[in-house]
C-alpha cells in the first residue's frame, strides 16, 4: 500500500509494497505515484484521482518497471483520506494482478490462433439461433465444402438442408428430433453440389438449451469425407465383391445365405441353392490367356444374371464356380428346369475378340430344408452333388441325394481339403529304393507323395493328383516335392551315407511353365545338391502331349538324369525315343505283374529291355513283388528294379536304415500277409464258398456323425471279433473312422459298426480288407449263436437261403463294377 500527498508524492509505503517492486524505502519515498506507471492511459488515471479530489473512490489497471526491470501489472484502488471537509492524503491499495493477465493474454491469443486456424481449414463451423434462425457464425472453410457463398447462406439460411441429397434426409428429420431433447448428434449423409457433384459429409452437432428446456442455439463442425468413402467403398468391395464380375463373392455369399435361411425358418419358405462349375474355365486361360478367360467369365456372369428369377442371388464363390440362391421353390422340377435353363445359358457360343469357343458346366443342387438345416450345410451338400455332377461328365445336373457313396464323400473331402494340405503341414514324402538287379545294391530311391489326411489318413497320390492336376496346385505340389526330395538327399550325404540318385515326378504342367529351368537352378541352388543325383520322371504319355524336346533337352544339359516312366503304355516311336536321348525307361507295372504267366507281356518285356540296350539307355521294371519275376527279368538283362519284393514306400528314417545296409534283401514270401493275420485273431472264422453282399457307409469320423450313402462290399469270412471284405474302393485304416455294415443272413438283417485295421491289394483295383467289430457282449452272444447256425447250414449246402450270398466269381464281379463306375464318371 501507498500513500499519496496532494501533490502526488508518495509520503508512506508498506512492507508488501517495497516486497513487490524490490525498491527500498528511501527510494519509493523520492518518487511521485505517476513516475512508477508505465503504459498507462493519461485520461483514465487523471478520471480516477478526480474521483478521489471529490471524494469518491477511484479504481484502475496499469504497468509499472520494478527496480529490476521486470514488469508488472497491477490493479490501484484510490481511497481519500478526508479530515473535516479537506483532503489530506490518498491511500492507494495495491494488488497484482501480473500472471492473471498474462494467462489472460495467452487465451486471448490462443483462441485468435484457434481462430485463424479453423478459418484456414477445409472444414465448417458455424452456429445458428434456432429462436429467430439467424446464422451467429460460419467459418470460410463453408463455401470450400459446399461450394456456396458465406452470403448465399446468410440470405438463406435454411441452405443447408436443402443441398442435402433426397435419400438422405430422412436422416436429418430424426437428427433435429434428437438436438431439440438436448442431444449432440454425429451423422454422415451426402450433400449436391451446384454442379451435380454429390459429396459425403460427416457433421458434430451440439444443441444448447435454456433453462426452461427450450432450444436456444446449435452449434457444429462439417467436414468433408468424400474420399474416405470412396476408399471404405473400395475395401468393401475388395472384401465382399467379385472384382471381375462385381457378384457377391463367397464371403458374401455366405452372409446372405445365413440370413436368407433364418427369415426362411420364420415364414416357412423352401429355397434352392445351385452351385454352377465352369469346365473349361482354366484351359481357356492356358490357352488363351488370362485376359480372354476373364472376359468369358463376365459374359458368362451377364449370361446367368440375365436368367435368374426375381428375388434371387448370384455370387461368384471362386474362379470358375458360380452360387445362385432361388428363393421361393414350389417344387423341384421347377428348381431343374431353372438349372437346365443355366447350362443352356452357359454352353452357347462365345465371341471374343477374335476368338469363338464354348464353355461347358455342371450344376449341384441342394435343397432347404429338406437336405439342410443351416447355410454351411447347404453349401456343403451343393458341393457335393456338384462333384458328383462332374463325375457324370459335362453339362450334367445333379441333385443332393443322402445316399451318395462313401467314394463320392471321400472325394468331395479330398478337394475340399486339398488346398490347405501344405499349410497344414500334411504332405510327406516316403522312398521306394531302386535296386541293381544283378548285385542288388541300392542305385536310386523314388520320392513318392503322401498325404496324411486328419480324416482318411494316409492317402495315395493315386486319390489327390488328379485333383491338383485339374487346377494350379499340382505346380506348387510338384516344386514342393522337388525341393523336400532334394533336402532329404542333401542330408543323406551329409550324414555319410553313400550318394544314389532321388528321383522325383514332373507332371505336364510343371514342364510347360517358362519359368520351370529357372525353378529347377533355384531348388539344386538352395539345397545345395548336385544335378547329377537328381532323377526327373515324366510320363510316356506326357511327353506325347508336350511334343516338343528343347525343355527336356536342356534339363538334361543340366546334369539331371531323365526317367521315361509307364514306358510301353503309350504310342512313341522307336525313332521318337532315340530323339530324345532319355537316360533311363521306366517299364510300366502292368507288363511286370503277368509276365510269368503271360506270354505276351514276357515278350512285350523282352523286346523293351532289348530296344534299351541297343540305345545304351538304362531299363528299370517296377512292381516285382515275386521271386519269379526277379528271377525272369534277371535273365532277360534287366538293370535295375523296383518293388514290394525289395521295399515298399518308407518313411526317411526306415529308408535310412536300407541306406545304411546299401544292399537290399529280399522279403520273406513263405509268411504270407494272411497267415500273419489269422494269428492275430482271437475268435473263430467261417469262410464263406460264396462271396456275402453287404452295403456299407461311413457311421462317424473324429467323434462326429456322418450321414451318407452306402458302397456294395463283398464278404469273405465272418467271426464274432469281425469279418474280411473285398472292394475297388481304398478305405483307410484309422481308428478314428468308424464304418457300418449291413447285410442279411439267414433271413435277419444285421449290422455291425467296426474299424478297418488291415489292407493289402490282392490285384491291381481290388483290396481286401480286415474289420473289428465295436459290438457289445449281448451283440457278440447273438452273432455267435447265428454263425453257429450258419456254420451247420453251409456244411449241408453252400447256398444258404434268406441270405445275401452271391454265386459270382468276386474279383470278376468288382472288376466290372469298377469299370461300369469310370464309364459313368
Amino acid at each position: 500500500m501507498l500513500t499519496l500527498n496532494q501533490a502526488g508524492l508518495i509520503i508512506e509505503v508498506n512492507s508488501a509494497m517495497k516486497h513487490l517492486t524490490d525498491y527500498d524505502n528511501e527510494e519509493l519515498l523520492q518518487k511521485t505515484f505517476i513516475s512508477l506507471l508505465q503504459d498507462y492511459d493519461a485520461s483514465e488515471v487523471k478520471e480516477q484521482i478526480n474521483k478521489v479530489e471529490n471524494g469518491t473512490i477511484g479504481s484502475f489497471d496499469t504497468g509499472i518497471l520494478g527496480k529490476n526491470g521486470v514488469p508488472l501489472r497491477l490493479q490501484f484502488v484510490l481511497l481519500p483520506l478526508i479530515q473535516g471537509d479537506q483532503i489530506k492524503a490518498i491511500h492507494v491499495i495495491t494488488r497484482d494482478i501480473t500472471e492473471s493477465e498474462q494467462t489472460k493474454d495467452a487465451l486471448l491469443q490462443a483462441q485468435d490462433q484457434i481462430s485463424n486456424i479453423f478459418d484456414t481449414l477445409d472444414v465448417s463451423i458455424w452456429s445458428v439461433n434456432v429462436q429467430d434462425n439467424k446464422i451467429l457464425h460460419l467459418s470460410p472453410g463453408t463455401e470450400i465444402i459446399y461450394k456456396r457463398t458465406l452470403q448465399e447462406f446468410h440470405d438463406n439460411p435454411m441452405l443447408w438442408k436443402m443441398v442435402i441429397h433426397e435419400k438422405d434426409l430422412p436422416i436429418i428429420e430424426q437428427m433435429q428430433q434428437q438436438l431439440r431433447l438436448g442431444l449432440s448428434m454425429k451423422n454422415e449423409y451426402r450433400i449436391i453440389h451446384p454442379d451435380g457433384n454429390i459429396r459425403w459429409i460427416h457433421t458434430r452437432t451440439i444443441p444448447q438449451l435454456d433453462r426452461t428446456g427450450a432450444l436456444i442455439t446449435l452449434t457444429g463442425i462439417v467436414l468433408d469425407i468424400t474420399e474416405r468413402k470412396e476408399l471404405e467403398e473400395k475395401i468393401r468391395s475388395l472384401a465382399f465383391e467379385d472384382p471381375l464380375t462385381g457378384l457377391p463373392n463367397r464371403k458374401q455369399f455366405e452372409d446372405i445365405l445365413e440370413i436368407e435361411i433364418q427369415k426362411s425358418k420364420l415364414i416357412g419358405r423352401k429355397m434352392a441353392l445351385c452351385t454352377l462349375h465352369v469346365s473349361r474355365y482354366k484351359k481357356i486361360n492356358d490357352t488363351l490367356g488370362d485376359h480372354i478367360a476373364d472376359q468369358s467369365i463376365r459374359l458368362l456372369a451377364e449370361r446367368l444374371t440375365e436368367c435368374i428369377p426375381d428375388r434371387s442371388c448370384i455370387a461368384r464363390i471362386r474362379e470358375d464356380d458360380f452360387a445362385i440362391l432361388i428363393k421361393d421353390v414350389e417344387r423341384t422340377d421347377e428348381v431343374l428346369a431353372f438349372a437346365d435353363q443355366l447350362i443352356q445359358k452357359a454352353s452357347r457360343l462365345f465371341h471374343v475378340k477374335n476368338f469363338e469357343f464354348h464353355m461347358f458346366s455342371n450344376i449341384g443342387i441342394s435343397l432347404f430344408p429338406h437336405d439342410c438345416n443351416d447355410h454351411l450345410t447347404m453349401i456343403k451338400q451343393s458341393a457335393i452333388a456338384l462333384h458328383r455332377a462332374k463325375q457324370h461328365g459335362l453339362n450334367n445336373i445333379e441333385m443332393y441325394n443322402s445316399e451318395l457313396d462313401i467314394e463320392s464323400y471321400q472325394n468331395y473331402t479330398m478337394e475340399r481339403d486339398l488346398y490347405k494340405a501344405i499349410e497344414r503341414d500334411e504332405l510327406t514324402l516316403f522312398y521306394q529304393p531302386k535296386i541293381d538287379a544283378q548285385s542288388y545294391k541300392i542305385v536310386g530311391i523314388e520320392a513318392l507323395l503322401r498325404w496324411n489326411h486328419p480324416e482318411w489318413g494316409l492317402v495315395l497320390p493315386a486319390k489327390f493328383i488328379p485333383i491338383a492336376e485339374e487346377t494350379d496346385l499340382i505346380v506348387y505340389l510338384g516344386d514342393w516335392v522337388l525341393k523336400q526330395a532334394c533336402l532329404q538327399n542333401k542330408a543323406w550325404q551329409q550324414a555319410g551315407f553313400s550318394p544314389v540318385r532321388v528321383s522325383v515326378n514332373f507332371s505336364a504342367k510343371q514342364f510347360i511353365r517358362k519359368d520351370m529351368l529357372a525353378i529347377l537352378e533355384q531348388i539344386l541352388t538352395e539345397t545345395e545338391i548336385d544335378p547329377k543325383w537328381l532323377e526327373i520322371e515324366i510320363t510316356e504319355n506326357t511327353l506325347l502331349q508336350l511334343g516338343e524336346m528343347d525343355s527336356l533337352s536342356a534339363i538334361r544339359s543340366m546334369g539331371i538324369t531323365l526317367c521315361i516312366d509307364d514306358f510301353g503304355t503309350g504310342y512313341s516311336s522307336l525313332n521318337y525315343i532315340r530323339q530324345l536321348k532319355a537316360d533311363v525307361l521306366k517299364l510300366d507295372k502292368s507288363f511286370i505283374q503277368n509276365i510269368c504267366e503271360n506270354n505276351e507281356d514276357k515278350a512285350i518285356v523282352k523286346v523293351m529291355i532289348g530296344m534299351a540296350h541297343d540305345l545304351n539307355i538304362a531299363i528299370i521294371a517296377e512292381g516285382v513283388e515275386t521271386k519269379d519275376q526277379l528271377s525272369l527279368l534277371r535273365k532277360l538283362k534287366c538293370h535295375e528294379i523296383q518293388g514290394f519284393l525289395f521295399s515298399p514306400p518308407v518313411a526317411p528314417e526306415d529308408c535310412e536304415k536300407l541306406l545304411a545296409k546299401e544292399y537290399c534283401i529280399l522279403t520273406d514270401e513263405s509268411v504270407t500277409v494272411k497267415e500273419n493275420i489269422q494269428n492275430r485273431r482271437k475268435f473263430f472264422r467261417i469262410e464263406f464258398p460264396y462271396p456275402l453282399r453287404a452295403e456299407m457307409t461311413l457311421e462317424e469320423i473324429n467323434g462326429k456323425k456322418v450321414s451318407i450313402g452306402s458302397t456294395e462290399i463283398l464278404i469273405d469270412d465272418m467271426g464274432p471279433g469281425g469279418l474280411r471284405f473285398l472292394s475297388f474302393i481304398e478305405f483307410p485304416q484309422r481308428p478314428n473312422v468308424i464304418y457300418k455294415i449291413r447285410t442279411e443272413l439267414l433271413g435277419n438283417i444285421w449290422e455291425f459298426s467296426g474299424e478297418v485295421v488291415w489292407e493289402i491289394e490282392l490285384i491291381p483295383g481290388i483290396h481286401q480288407f480286415g474289420v473289428k467289430f465295436r459290438i457289445d457282449e449281448s451283440m457278440q452272444m447273438s452273432l455267435i449263436q447265428m454263425l453257429n447256425q450258419l456254420s451247420v447250414k453251409l456244411r449241408r449246402d453252400p447256398i444258404v437261403p434268406d441270405s445275401g450270398f452271391m454265386m459270382v466269381d468276386k474279383k470278376k464281379y468288382l472288376l466290372s463294377h469298377q469299370y461300369k463306375n469310370k464309364l459313368n464318371a
